[in-house]
């Protein structure tokens, strides 16, 4: 009953209610799902459960709320835990941040597999509204190695993409608006690429610290990119021996107090890092984001995270299924 009253609501992003709302929302529901009888006072059933169940409570004169706002959207989860409804969920809401705990409610109420093959296909979906994300993806399957379960390479696409922003970034140094959305895309990828294979966690695990001067702020970047490529050959995720890469970073660091200005180290450095993406095969101009295609992948990436967290909620998923959802993480299409 409260379902009913909880998930529209939230879809309207609505949390007050007035008393004579709800009364009427009861007293309906009472009559066509439990046959009460008319004279049934539904006043008195919204009393009980404000004073009984605590589910609601008064807020002002003639407004009510859920007591909390998790208990609005468990609520929302159970109407929405429906097979003829999960579609419409998935394709109105997947890319709202306010409906995650919902997503996962929902994926731990119902079939799970059926929950979590919606929501990947429709990230799938999703990237052909962003010709150059959807580039961005076919270049992360074309370099990483195929061999292992479809999770195991559904990671080292993460890491292939954790691997290109943390070199974007550098090449974003003085694009304040571009370097806001880098960072927290890095954030987001480098989540996701821990959470589908936690061996990873080595090479995430190095988050680019505040420099005190801009000196300092230089050496953080050759540290960065040092270690990011040191650890990803390590691995073994890619099809590119990333050596010659580190031998000419370290010739570039070493000459680096001879270069001239912070303005000309960091010249040379980009020039660095775009051979560096030549060298990864990444075709011209995927490494240059706007402000709304650096937008778009961050919805899509929280999206995508969205699955892998809700697969941990999951309580009927068996292996299998989750292979099947996995082959499509982070990629456009399945063959």
């Amino acid at each position: 009953m409260l379902a009913q009253i909880a998930g529209p609501a939230f879809e309207e992003n609505r949390f007050f209610f007035r008393k004579g709302e709800l009364t009427y929302a009861i007293s309906a529901f009472l009559r066509s799902e439990c046959q009460a009888p008319k004279h049934l006072d539904a006043e008195k059933v919204l009393n009980a459960i404000e004073i009984h169940q605590g589910l609601l409570v008064q807020r002002a004169h003639d407004v009510c709320s859920f007591s909390h706002l998790t208990i609005q959207e468990y609520l929302t989860a159970f109407y929405f835990k429906e097979y003829e409804k999960i579609a419409n969920l998935v394709t109105d809401y997947l890319f709202e941040r306010r409906w995650r705990e919902v997503f996962l409610l929902v994926a731990g109420m119902t079939r799970t597999e059926l929950v979590l093959r919606r929501m990947v296909i429709r990230t799938q979906q999703s990237v052909y509204e962003c010709l150059k994300i959807k580039r961005l993806l076919c270049w992360a399957e074309s370099i990483v190695i195929k061999t292992g379960t479809a999770s195991e390479v559904a990671s080292r696409r993460a890491l292939v993409l954790f691997l290109c922003i943390d070199l974007v970034r550098v090449l974003a140094i003085g694009t304040e608006d571009i370097e806001v959305y880098l960072k927290g895309i890095r954030a987001l990828v480098r989540d996701l690429t821990a959470a589908l294979e936690p061996k990873f966690i080595l090479v995430l695990s190095r988050d680019q610290a505040t420099a005190a001067n801009a000196a300092r702020e230089l050496e953080l970047a050759f540290d960065s990119l040092d270690f990011t490529l040191k650890h990803i050959q390590a691995l073994g995720a890619l099809l590119i021996d990333l050596t010659p890469l580190r031998s000419t970073l370290d010739k570039l660091r070493q000459g680096k107090e001879s270069a001239g200005s912070r303005r000309n180290i960091i010249t040379t450095l980009q020039k660095l890092i775009t051979s560096v993406l030549l060298e990864l095969k990444l075709e011209s101009g995927l490494h240059r984001f706007t402000q709304s295609e650096a937008a778009f992948l961050e919805t899509y990436l929280t999206a995508t995270s969205l699955i892998v967290d809700a697969k941990k909620a999951a309580l009927t998923l068996t292996l299998s299924e989750w292979e099947g959802i996995a082959q499509r993480i982070l990629r456009d299409e399945v063959p």
